[in-house]
């Protein structure tokens, strides 16, 4: 059974983010339409590795707690940022310019950014340093 902020859940345009296996990062997606056949909540994410698919919001969390990102304020933003999450179905998944989160802010804002990629490419940056200095030394 899920936990929602609210009484309905996470409405269809919503974006979720739930923890990785890998400390420090975290999986995002998008709430879909309900399955029509069961009316479980259904996701659109990257799978790394692998495409961008929809599935189910269990395949997506694995039954964890997520947090919520953003929820769409109108219908029209509602529409919007799942249609343009359409787009990427069947995309190769890739952690350097399509992954979970890029694909995600690509639909929101036409950037497709990743804030925790960004990050690792610093934290890997200055590890070089600091080994290149090490070695040096």
């Amino acid at each position: 059974m899920y936990m929602y902020l609210n009484d309905r859940g996470p409405t269809p345009g919503s974006v979720l983010k739930v923890r990785s296996t890998i400390p420090v990062i975290e999986h995002w997606g998008m709430c879909y339409w309900p399955d029509p056949f069961t009316g479980q909540p259904r996701m659109i994410h990257g799978m790394k590795n692998d495409i961008f698919r929809i599935t189910s919001r269990y395949e997506f969390d694995g039954g964890q707690p997520c947090s919520l990102a953003w929820t769409p304020q109108t219908m029209d933003q509602r529409r919007h940022a799942i249609a343009r999450m359409e787009l990427l179905l069947g995309r190769r998944w890739d952690l350097l310019s399509l992954n979970c989160e890029q694909g995600v802010m690509w639909a929101l804002t036409d950037k497709p950014i990743s804030k925790q990629l960004n990050g690792g490419i610093v934290l890997a940056g200055i590890a070089a340093i600091v080994g290149f200095a090490a070695f040096r030394g």
